[in-house]
C-alpha cells in the first residue's frame, strides 16, 4: 500500500494561522531530526531543510525517505494531496495535515487506516502541546 494523505481547503488560511503553521513545521522539523528522520527540501536533499517561507511551507524525505512534496501555499484554496509511499516521513505529512485540520482551514483525509496515522497524529498533538 502506498499511503495517499489529501487536504480538501474550506478557505484561505490568514496571516495569524499561517504564522503558527510555520511555527508548527518549524517544530516538526526539529522533532524529525530528533527521530533520526530528517525533512528536507522539495527535492528531497541531503543535509537540505523544508522550505517556511512567508507564503509557503514545502517537505519531503530526504534521500531515499523521499517520495512526494508536501506543501502547503498560503493563499491556495484547491485541493491538495501528498502520496508518501509509507516511507519514515509520512508521520511527519500526517502530523502536518492533522495540525491544519485542527485548525478548521482544510479536511483532511487518508487512505491509511487511523492506526497508520496515529502516529503522526501524536506528534501533532506533542507540537501544539509545546505551542501553547
Amino acid at each position: 500500500m502506498s499511503y495517499s494523505h489529501y487536504l480538501k481547503s474550506k478557505r484561505v488560511i490568514d496571516d495569524t494561522e499561517f504564522d503558527n503553521l510555520k511555527e508548527f513545521t518549524f517544530r516538526l522539523f526539529i522533532e524529525s531530526l530528533k527521530d533520526g528522520t530528517p525533512l528536507g527540501n522539495l527535492s528531497g536533499d541531503e543535509h537540505s531543510f523544508p522550505i517556511i517561507e512567508d507564503d509557503y511551507i514545502g517537505f519531503n524525505g530526504v534521500g531515499e525517505n523521499g517520495y512526494e512534496t508536501a506543501s502547503i501555499q498560503k493563499d491556495d484554496t484547491d485541493y491538495s494531496f501528498c502520496k508518501t509511499a509509507e516511507k519514515d516521513y509520512d508521520k511527519y505529512v500526517v502530523a502536518l495535515y492533522h495540525y491544519i485540520h485542527l485548525t478548521g482551514v482544510a479536511e483532511f483525509t487518508s487512505d491509511g487506516a487511523y492506526d497508520d496515522l496515529a502516529e503522526g497524529i501524536a506528534i501533532a498533538n506533542k507540537i501544539i502541546s509545546d505551542m501553547m
